[in-house]
């Protein structure tokens, strides 16, 4: 889905500039502003991707614990040792990727006033 937006956007900022290239012939300001939001617009969409992956496999790691509690197949020691160890492993990924969803907002928020400016002229 992510790739499919996209996808989406790219193609709609290229048959922009197309269409825009019918009527005058485009300035190198023009196809350096579409370059560069190809290229910005993906590295965004796999920054993104990366983290849901990263929290994809943080909730698969839960819900593995859960089902084996709720299977039996682990008895109560083992369980908590377990739990114990995962909790631990939660931290230290949800700390180390804390940054990345802080200054992936902070991107995002400056994206749309940057946006708004792009469409108005």
């Amino acid at each position: 889905v992510t790739f499919l937006m996209w996808l989406a956007t790219v193609s709609t900022s290229c048959v922009s500039l197309l269409l825009k290239s019918r009527f005058s012939m485009p300035s190198g300001m023009d196809i350096a502003h579409s370059i560069g939001f190809v290229v910005l617009s993906s590295l965004t969409a796999a920054w993104t991707q990366c983290l849901l992956s990263v929290c994809r496999a943080l909730a698969a790691l839960v819900d593995r614990f859960c089902c084996e509690m709720a299977a039996g197949v682990l008895d109560i020691p083992h369980a908590m040792e377990e739990w114990n160890v995962m909790q631990a492993v939660l931290l230290k990924v949800s700390l180390g990727i804390e940054w990345n969803f802080i200054s992936m907002l902070i991107a995002i928020g400056f994206t749309v006033p940057l946006l708004m400016v792009d469409f108005l002229s």
